[in-house]
């Protein structure tokens, strides 16, 4: 028999996991100690189910009191488990709430036994909140520590001892970890892992005995550890495995264990090596949240708060001081122990709802369904229409419709005085908290009117406006925003707040029967209400976006991440801002014909900006809030600048690594003389595998995994390039043959089989060498000799992966090592042994060959690192792996490792490795020269070399030149072609001249008819008489002859700008130009304006030196012709000063259509139709096919609404009958029907119409059986008028009668039994169960008035009952509800209380 307690020395592992169809959500304990767990043993194990649908994201161990908290994001709510012991059978456990409305998130908790405090974060709320444990029974004793510039706060620790507070904030792809004391006080908080490295940290854990902090990053699949003040060469990877996601992690003694739900696995891992000590799976079930329950880890000492008599919480500060926190809604009194309530109503963050004479508050948890407790504190109002508040202050104002005037009411003492009256007819308004100026609109008048209520001073702000109605501010930008017009006629406006600056935002067509209007002060967004939906946009126009279809809703209101409406009844909707129906509905039964609608918390009126909110404050990388402002952090391998705002990098030039970190997206030098690391910054390089460097031409080229690209990019220029798309492979490894400038690769199987091909670089053309392979990784290449060799792991069980050897024109292939050869990756030649090394990730070593495959030798191991890429400098082997932090160095002669850099925390997985200088390859000597005198492919052989054509083509009886080959001449006066030039039409050659000559051209560029771009008798010119052509990083413009006298024009090259205006330079006497060369052209290290007046520059724009834009105008205006192109000088300035928007003369039509695009053709000029379409999942407005563009610039019907979430289509079969055709089923399709014989039509039943995916009429009820003398509908025609009248007469009848007692059960059931409480007491039902004879089954447990899934508290659709053959049979007789076919398993669902119900049981 198992223990009913245990002993104080017992320690366990608790792991949560999901329900599934299988099972309840569940607590499993592991027994003993987790650094004592081995994975080869067995470790004893017990369960227990929480609930069938229950979702334990979060638990933390109270070992004191013998019990755990937990976190259920099911029922948003955090749980006491009390009486808990590893075996989970005391008679007494019971859960116990003590906090409900938890988002339900990833939200963690964490558990100072010291102060018995536990703290949460809330990623929807924004928050991070602390209640008392051992005041549990008070649900709302609860206080929020920290709001401010939080994104979405999730992993959390604390240190009881250091009195430290630990939260990781995940901010869009990054995230950052912050450290304060216990209370989270401002002046306390400090960054401690600040740059783009840190991915998504979903979980916090502290070894309190050593001061270090561990975290889970599910972005770089790791879990790492730094000390308490963030040093940085403290952090370090523990552990890191590929394609984990460790969603929780928890410290033992030893060991730190982690939940990782992608492979459904708990894992634990020495916390000094990073050895993985004992992992279990779990085949059917998904692992959550972890907690080490050990006493000894929970030991007590003496703190403050143990002498601090505090009302309501006590949190200690320091080694010496404690702090008396109150509650929500409450403040501390004098004494500073005891709380009084801070307004004399109940909450400290409150929703408003107000009809016309009472004004009520509603804890801010109902966001997340908790239970809507209300405190009405403001009564006998008058005529309320609007109102805002002044959470500061506690002071609430409204407009009275009845005496048209504006009244202020203090919320604590209920005095009222009227501020205002003279207005017309008053129609929206909005409140600056931060001058405490009242706004709102006269739409009789036409005009905003302004009102301090400070001085008591109105003013006319903007008059002689069209209708204006709703009005928001944004106090920040010091802007307001406002709707004019109604319907398809209405606009939305903007305007500075002293009344200048106006202009439209939205005009006529662009937004359409606007309701209500939100600034959203955290987001920085307008929310408004646009034909039925809820919309918002940045007021520039960007990011627009499609929220909760709201209907016929009157008012909204942004809270956190939620949106909240109503339609002007009793009702209050809920969504998050990701759903498109509502989440929650809230009944206001203190409220009918609610008219107001707002949000009271200081926290959503903050008296100024998060500086870094608005345009990443100008950083160009990362912007972090700062006590007393912001500051800029540069991304970890770029410095930050001296304006403390841009961030770059210079490229080492000589004896440097190339590294492509897959997780983080960038590719990093690292200096092999000192193992310094600085980022390439260059763009668009997306999960690069492999890299290398061409340094004839200074160029790196890359492999993209996820776009199926090859790219390219200058060494020193922010800009890269497509060279080859393979479209239906993944490209992998490259190699660069450098007698004939090919590039060689291997690609992976997509869609099409695998295959090593090679791409001539100046010319893009494409070559198959050899086709068929499995998953091909790395090549490498011996011209000399003419042999390649590659890594290829096998996808076939009954083949081994090998490595392979072939000549390079793909002859002569073979495998010269298949055995104990798992997952061979990085493979490179040693020209001076004539060895071949490899990399293999799955034994992680490293072995070597000779060229035909004998005398293999292991050269390197390291387990678990996953060696992945290798190179080679004499007689340095350079290596990496997936599981390692640095590179490697490996002296082969002397057979020893050599300390060359430290690991480097922030760097991700890492592929493949490149050395340079790189060892020099033996060239092979017929394609050196002259290409080999072949057309295009020169491919080298063990005898000589073979020429091919590009794909498609095919190569001539010459044995040199290809079919349908056009290249341009290969001799050009006075120049010499560099050896890898084939003159192919389309491609590039680089060239020098003769001894006395000087190039008047950088490059020769064949075009597509065989034509060089310039004139070969002077791409050399003699340099008698003239000034030099080029000058340090650019050159001078072609068409100039450079003669004495001469003013010429220059251009930089890529990665260059000019340093001034000025352009030009003159070729003096001497035959010199007459500025410094050296200072024409600089290095890109400045960046340009973000903004253009009347436009906008494009998102892709990089805004660097050198940099080519394109940009867009606002509406109204037009490009200036006269503009060539927009380039970013070197001074931060861009080239042209003058108007790059000009007022336009031809009206146009905006192109973009939300969830759709036009049609071709279309020129969106005035009085042009154009057609759309809609994107996948979208269905086209089924009244517009096509919009008109107006002479207002405008479209004739709101592109908002052209395309919807497509509606489902109906079932097309039925039970008895079909059809009549047409019939599309499709959404809002009306279709008629016939019925076999021996059925008949319902007789008030002609027509059916589809409803998003179901009929208004049950389809099988159709068609009934016919019997007795009823009469068939096909034969009632034939009987005549007569008996058709009567027949009529009597449907009528039956027609009538139907309605009238719809219409009477519908109110007795509205008065009776509102819509979500029909089951809302689950021992009001029975329930039965049949089997397959249909004969009543005895459920055991299931007796009287009960329910075989009683007393859980949300317990979702009762389908799985019915399914398992359980039907209602009864209700209580004395329960007020409806009949058992009322309570249908189909539909019904969990228990509402209190008014509170689901959007899917109203």
């Amino acid at each position: 028999m198992l223990p009913d307690s245990f002993s104080s020395n017992e320690k366990g592992l608790i792991v949560s996991t999901f329900p599934n169809w299988m099972h309840y959500g569940q607590l499993n304990v592991y027994h003993g100690d987790p650094s004592s767990f081995v994975t080869e043993q067995t470790v004893g194990l017990s369960r227990h189910d929480i609930d069938y649908d229950a979702q334990v994201t979060s638990i933390a161990a109270n070992t004191e009191h013998d019990s755990v908290l937990f976190v259920d994001a099911k029922t948003n709510t955090l749980y006491n488990f009390d009486n808990f012991n590893l075996y989970m059978n005391q008679t007494s456990q019971q859960f116990t709430a003590m906090h409900t409305g938890i988002s339900a998130t990833t939200s963690q908790i964490a558990y100072d036994w010291l102060s018995k405090n536990v703290y949460w974060t809330d990623g929807f709320y924004k928050w991070i909140a602390t209640h008392p444990v051992m005041k549990k029974e008070d649900m709302s004793l609860y206080k929020v520590l920290v709001t401010k510039h939080l994104t979405k706060p999730e992993g959390i620790a604390v240190d009881p001892y250091k009195r430290y507070l630990f939260w990781s904030d995940v901010i869009g792809v990054t995230s950052k970890i912050e450290r304060s004391n216990l209370a989270g006080d401002e002046d306390s908080r400090v960054v401690i892992v600040q740059s783009d490295s840190p991915v998504w940290i979903s979980s916090l854990a502290v070894d309190t005995a050593t001061q270090t902090l561990y975290w889970a990053d599910i972005g770089r699949q790791t879990i790492e550890t730094i000390d308490y003040d963030g040093t940085k060469t403290s952090r370090k990877v523990l552990a890191k495995l590929l394609g984990s996601a460790f969603i929780a992690i928890s410290l033992a003694k030893d060991v730190i264990c982690g939940s990782n739900y992608k492979d459904l696995s708990v894992r634990c891992y020495d916390k000094i090596t990073g050895n993985n000590t004992w992992f279990t799976t779990y085949y059917y079930k998904e692992p959550w949240a972890v907690a080490v329950y050990d006493k000894d880890m929970q030991t007590k000492a003496t703190h403050p708060c143990q002498n601090k008599n505090c009302a309501h919480i006590c949190i200690n500060i320091d080694q010496s001081n404690a702090k008396c926190m109150c509650k929500e809604g409450f403040k501390l009194k004098s004494d500073g122990l005891s709380c009084e309530s801070e307004h004399g109503f109940l909450f400290g963050k409150a929703i408003i709802m107000a009809n016309s004479t009472d004004a009520c508050m509603y804890d801010a948890h109902i966001s997340t369904n908790a239970k809507p407790t209300s405190d009405c504190f403001l009564t006998n109002m008058s005529g309320l229409m609007y109102f805002a508040v002044d959470s500061h202050e506690r002071q609430f104002y409204y407009i009275d419709e009845v005496s048209m005037s504006v009244k202020q009411v203090d919320m604590i003492s209920n005095i009222e005085k009227v501020v205002y009256t003279g207005s017309t007819a008053m129609s929206g308004f909005a409140f600056d908290w931060t001058t405490k100026n009242l706004f709102w609109t006269d739409y009789r008048g036409g005009k905003i009117i302004v009102h301090s209520v400070l001085t008591s001073a109105t003013a006319d702000l903007v008059t002689l406006l069209d209708s204006p109605s709703y009005i928001t501010v944004d106090p920040h930008m010091k802007k307001m925003y406002w709707i004019t017009g109604y319907g398809y006629t209405a606009t939305l406006e903007e305007g500075n707040l002293d009344g200048s600056g106006l202009k439209t935002v939205l005009a006529k067509g662009e937004i359409s029967y606007p309701e209500s209007l939100f600034w959203d002060v955290a987001a920085q967004k307008l929310y408004w209400i646009n034909n039925g939906d809820l919309v918002s946009m940045k007021p520039d126009g960007s990011e627009p976006k499609y929220h909760a279809y709201v209907g016929y809703a009157t008012h909204i209101a942004i809270y956190q991440d939620y949106t909240l409406w109503t339609t002007g009844d009793d009702t209050l909707e809920i969504a998050h801002l990701d759903s498109y129906y509502p989440d929650t509905t809230v009944y206001a039964e203190d409220l009918s014909m609610i008219k107001g609608l707002g949000v009271y918390d200081v926290d959503m009126q903050p008296m100024e900006i998060n500086n870094c909110s608005n345009y990443n404050g100008g950083c160009q990388h990362i912007c972090q809030p700062t006590a007393t402002g912001m500051q800029c952090y540069c991304n970890f391998g770029y410095q930050l600048q001296a304006d403390g705002k841009t961030c770059s990098s210079t490229p080492f030039e000589d004896s440097f690594a190339l590294i492509p970190d897959v997780t983080h997206d960038k590719i990093y030098q690292v200096s092999l003389s000192n193992g310094e690391l600085r980022a390439l910054d260059i763009p668009d390089i997306d999960v690069p595998v492999s890299i290398i460097y061409d340094k004839p031409t200074k160029k790196l080229y890359w492999t993209n995994a996820i776009k199926t690209e090859i790219r390219s990019s200058p060494l020193k220029a922010a800009v890269s390039e497509i060279l080859y798309d393979t479209w239906s492979t993944l490209p992998v490894g490259l190699a660069f043959d450098y007698s004939s400038g090919l590039l060689y690769f291997t690609t992976e199987y997509y869609w099409d089989p695998s295959f090593i091909g090679c791409i001539h670089p100046h010319v893009g053309k494409v070559h198959k060498i050899i086709s068929n392979l499995d998953l091909p990784k790395n090549i490498a290449l011996y011209p000399s000799k003419g042999i390649l060799f590659w890594t290829d792991i096998s996808t076939d069980p009954t083949r081994n992966s090998y490595i392979g050897s072939a000549f390079m024109d793909g002859t002569g292939m073979k495998k010269i090592v298949d055995t104990n050869v798992n997952s061979p990756n990085g493979i490179v030649i040693d020209y001076t042994a004539d060895r071949v090394y490899w990399a293999d990730a799955d034994l992680s070593t490293i072995s070597s060959c000779r060229l035909d495959g004998t005398d293999r030798r292991l050269v390197i191991e390291e387990p678990g690192a996953m060696l992945v890429g290798v190179d080679i400098s004499p007689p340095y082997l350079y290596y990496v792996g997936r599981n390692k932090q640095s590179i490697s160095k490996f002296d082969v002669k002397m057979n020893t490792k050599i300390q060359f850099m430290n690991d480097i925390h922030a760097m991700g997985r890492i592929e493949s490795i490149r050395v340079y200088p790189e060892q020099a390859q033996p060239e092979n000597a017929q394609c050196k020269k002259d290409n080999g005198e072949c057309a295009l492919f020169c491919l080298p052989t063990a005898t000589g070399r073979t020429c091919a054509c590009e794909d498609g083509e095919t190569l001539n009886a010459d044995g040199k030149t290809c079919t349908g080959h056009i290249t341009c001449t290969l001799k050009v006066p006075n120049a010499i072609l560099e050896d890898r030039c084939v003159g192919h039409a389309t491609g590039s050659c680089n060239f020098t001249c003769a001894a006395g000559y000087e190039k008047t051209v950088e490059t020769l560029d064949c075009d597509e008819k065989g034509n060089w771009n310039h004139h070969i008798n002077t791409a050399c010119q003699s340099l008698t008489g003239t000034c030099r052509a080029f000058i340090p990083y650019g050159h001078v413009t072609p068409s100039c002859n450079r003669k004495i006298g001469t003013t010429c024009s220059y251009v930089c090259n890529a990665g260059y700008v000019p340093k001034d205006k000025d352009l030009t330079i003159l070729c003096t006497a001497s035959g010199a130009w007459d500025k410094p060369l050296g200072d024409l052209c600089v290095a890109s290290a400045t960046y340009c304006p973000t903004t253009i007046k009347n436009g906008k520059l494009d998102s892709t724009c990089p805004r660097s030196s050198g940099s080519q834009c394109d940009f867009t105008c606002q509406q109204g205006y037009t490009k200036n012709a006269d503009i060539t192109a927009l380039v970013c000088l070197g001074s931060g300035q861009w080239n042209i000063q003058g108007e790059l928007c000009k007022p336009e003369s031809t009206v146009r039509c905006s192109s973009t259509i939300q969830n759709g695009a036009f049609a071709n053709p279309c020129s969106f000029r005035v009085k042009t139709s154009c057609p759309y379409v809609c994107d996948t999942g979208f269905d086209k407005n089924p009244l517009v096919d096509r919009v008109m563009c107006m002479d207002t610039g405008s479209w004739n019907f709101n592109l908002l609404s052209l395309c919807k979430p497509a509606m489902s289509s109906c079932e097309k079969t039925f039970m008895h009958g079909h059809f009549l055709e047409p019939c599309s089923g499709k959404h809002d399709s009306k279709c008629g029907y016939v019925c076999d014989n021996g059925y008949i039509q319902q007789p008030i039943v002609q027509h059916v119409i589809c409803n998003d995916g179901k009929w208004a009429v049950d389809r099988n009820s159709l068609c009934i059986e016919q019997t007795g003398n009823v009469i068939s509908p096909q034969k009632q025609v034939s009987e005549g008028a007569s008996s058709g009248a009567v027949v009529g007469a009597v449907i009528a009848a039956v027609v009538v009668t139907v309605i009238v007692v719809l219409v009477i059960v519908f109110f007795i059931f509205k008065k009776r039994t509102p819509a979500g409480q029909y089951v809302s007491n689950n021992t009001n039902l029975k329930f039965k169960r049949f089997d397959d004879t249909n004969v009543p089954v005895e459920q055991g447990g299931i007796t009287g008035f009960s329910n075989p899934i009683a007393n859980q508290p949300d317990y979702g659709n009762f389908s799985h009952l019915r399914d398992e053959g359980y039907v209602t049979t009864e209700i209580n007789p004395t329960y007020e509800g409806a009949d058992p076919k009322d309570v249908n398993l189909d539909v019904a669902k969990s228990p509402s209380t209190n008014g509170v119900r689901t959007n899917s049981e109203a």
